[in-house]
């Protein structure tokens, strides 16, 4: 199959070198163009959680091209709070100068706090300095690439189904909102702040 779409290509441009040139300077714009897509993705989430979806006890926040955190406004931005943004990565983060990620970790394995990890649709890796769960790129959009994303793919998704990307997004933040895992996220910063 990888062959028969290179002979393909190959043929595409095998008369004209400004169809080449052209490709070319398409290709050197891809970062680019991902990065836009990826900017209305940010003024969309912006809007849903400034203004629309807002939760008592919870403060929102975003920077840079696309990186946004819901945290626990008692405990300020450096607390255990959750983080969405540049890879596509939905992480459980805390500052591990301001808060004892060891601590913090112990106490998540316990019964009474589990239900915060399992708030996460899936863990795909743990224990990355300040990040201490972290679900990459697990997006649905009856896509073959479903639940397995590389950035540039999801990329399109954010700029041209950006709805139904901030429903998920709005989703997947709402679990560690509940008021269950709220007062569980209260107990372990109190807990493990240094």
């Amino acid at each position: 199959m990888q062959q028969e779409l290179i002979n393909q290509a190959i043929k595409m441009f095998d008369n004209e070198p400004d169809k080449w040139n052209s490709f070319l300077d398409l290709v050197w714009q891809k970062d680019t163009i991902r990065n836009n897509w990826y900017g209305i993705l940010k003024q969309a989430l912006d809007k849903q959680f400034k203004s629309i979806d807002t939760v008592e006890k919870w403060s929102y926040n975003s920077w840079g091209l696309w990186d946004t955190h819901w945290y626990l406004t008692d405990f300020g931005d450096q607390s255990l709070s959750i983080l969405f943004g540049w890879w596509g990565e939905l992480t459980l983060h805390a500052n591990g100068q301001n808060f004892n990620l060891e601590a913090i970790g112990k106490l998540l394995k316990t019964s009474k706090y589990s239900p915060i990890l399992a708030c996460f649709n899936r863990i795909d890796n743990q224990y990355v300095g300040n990040r201490i769960a972290i679900e990459s790129r697990n997006f649905c959009f009856d896509s073959p690439f479903d639940g397995k994303f590389d950035l540039d793919r999801l990329a399109w998704y954010a700029g041209n189904k950006t709805d139904d990307f901030v429903k998920q997004v709005q989703e997947k933040v709402n679990r560690f909102r509940s008021k269950e895992i709220t007062d569980l996220l209260i107990e372990i910063n109190e807990q493990t702040k240094i």
